[in-house]
């Protein structure tokens, strides 16, 4: 009897443990677009972590546009040096635009949860470079 009560909390462990796997599984349907100056996702079904890096110039702009359908997005765009320059949680859709004052490296943090919709990151260069 014992043992079988053994076999039974075991199994009802186990069963816990595989349920609470599956919930936090990453899963990505769509397409991503990633470059030096570019970072583009557009997706049906997003729940998991995506991060890429832009390079951009003092006096760039980066341009950020969100059509968020459903779920929760965060995204935090940082420079090299992990000073974050946009952090934002659960976001709406919208379109902004954040200067560049130090040329660098910026990386692009998407964190999605049960989410649809389509994030742009570009890099606009310096009006006056070109």
């Amino acid at each position: 009897m014992l043992f079988g009560c053994i076999i039974a909390a075991v199994i009802l462990v186990l069963g816990i443990t595989a349920g609470a796997a599956g919930c936090n599984a990453e899963v990505f349907d769509g397409n991503s677009v990633k470059n030096q100056d570019n970072f583009f996702l557009r997706f049906t079904r997003m729940s998991k972590t995506d991060a890429h890096i832009i390079n951009a110039e003092a006096g760039d702009v980066i341009s950020v546009e969100l059509e968020i359908e459903k779920g929760r997005v965060d995204i935090v765009i940082g420079a090299e040096d992990d000073e974050s320059i946009y952090f934002g949680n659960d976001v709406d859709s919208g379109k902004f635009e954040l200067p560049v004052s130090a040329a660098g490296q910026y990386k692009v943090t998407v964190e999605a949860r049960g989410a649809a919709g389509e994030i742009a990151v570009q890099r606009l260069p310096n009006a006056a470079e070109e």
